[in-house]
């Protein structure tokens, strides 16, 4: 694999994790609800990196293999992370 891309991709990803993570609490009815969500995106996101890992990355290094599992693991909070900015977006616009 080459090593900028999946670089840019981690970081994208990972980003759009944080920013999901940090969001959640703000967007949900309650504090049961939010850890319910993380709970879920942590556990999607780790058996996607565990996955990428063993598909993509089982002849890389393993820093090259901490990319891949960072990037599939932040990849799983995109939709979510979209999802939140656009729910922010609603919400100052009301």
């Amino acid at each position: 694999m080459e090593w900028p891309s999946v670089f840019f991709l981690t970081v994208f990803t990972v980003a759009a994790a944080a920013y999901t993570q940090y969001r959640l609490p703000f967007l949900t009815v309650n504090r049961n609800q939010a850890w319910w969500a993380r709970g879920v995106l942590m556990m999607t996101g780790i058996s996607f990196g565990l996955v990428a890992v063993r598909q993509i990355g089982s002849t890389e290094s393993h820093l090259m293999q901490l990319f891949i599992f960072l990037a599939a693991w932040g990849l799983v909070h995109v939709p979510a992370a979209i999802i939140l900015f656009l729910k922010k977006q609603e919400r100052k616009n009301t």
